[in-house]
């Protein structure tokens, strides 16, 4: 939510007037590249922007610089703003003001959608704790990588990092739900891939769709 309230605070509709408006931000999609990763005590710079829209999703991205001005990282995600009360997406060109928008993309992203897990080669369960969700009542979006990669093979773990990192939020998870993680390896050689997939045991709902790359 951190990066909700930011955006939120950007447009000048803080979260308490939010709330008061019964809207809040949610993250649909995000995608991230790594190019460099920074060292420990590196000092970095973030930049953000809210970039545009794309039918009824904002978006929202961002560039991270080393002191030297070198891209370690790029990202670019989408937004919707949600009516707590009926549940429906709002129209967000009104929180964000055309003066507040800066065009440009940090990676240029249609947000396709992404392949489903068909053959799992690791299942991994989880119990959702107090400390995964936020002040939504729901999981917090970086809880879904954690398990997504909790699912990836020993040896690529200990020996490589991720460079890409795609995700696609379908449906929440709530404290107490059990989720299971299943990870299947799409690519192989140099740069290790992998889809992943996060459902809700219970009930069979799709949850979250990840795609990670690792070098």
């Amino acid at each position: 939510m951190d990066a909700a309230a930011g955006q939120a605070a950007a447009t000048g509709f803080g979260v308490p007037e939010l709330i008061r408006k019964g809207l809040t931000w949610l993250l649909s999609r995000h995608h991230v590249r790594i190019f460099h990763y920074p060292g420990i005590w590196d000092r970095v710079r973030v930049t953000t922007w809210a970039s545009g829209f794309q039918r009824l999703f904002a978006l929202r991205d961002f560039e991270m610089h080393d002191e030297k001005g070198s891209l370690l990282a790029s990202a670019t995600s989408s937004w919707v703003l949600m009516n707590l009360r009926d549940r429906k997406p709002a129209n967000p060109a009104g929180f964000l003001p055309g003066h507040l928008l800066h065009e440009v993309r940090a990676m240029a992203e249609d947000f396709p959608p992404l392949p489903k897990v068909d053959r799992p080669d690791v299942e991994i369960a989880f119990r959702v704790r107090m400390r995964d969700v936020d002040f939504n009542r729901h999981v917090t979006n970086g809880v879904y990588i954690h398990w997504a990669l909790e699912a990836v093979p020993e040896d690529v773990l200990k020996s490589r990092r991720p460079k890409e990192i795609e995700v696609g939020f379908r449906a929440e998870a709530f404290y107490g739900d059990q989720v299971v993680s299943r990870t299947q390896r799409t690519g192989e050689g140099a740069a290790p891939a992998f889809v992943h997939q996060i459902v809700n045991i219970a009930t069979g709902t799709e949850l979250t769709r990840l795609r990670t790359v690792w070098e």
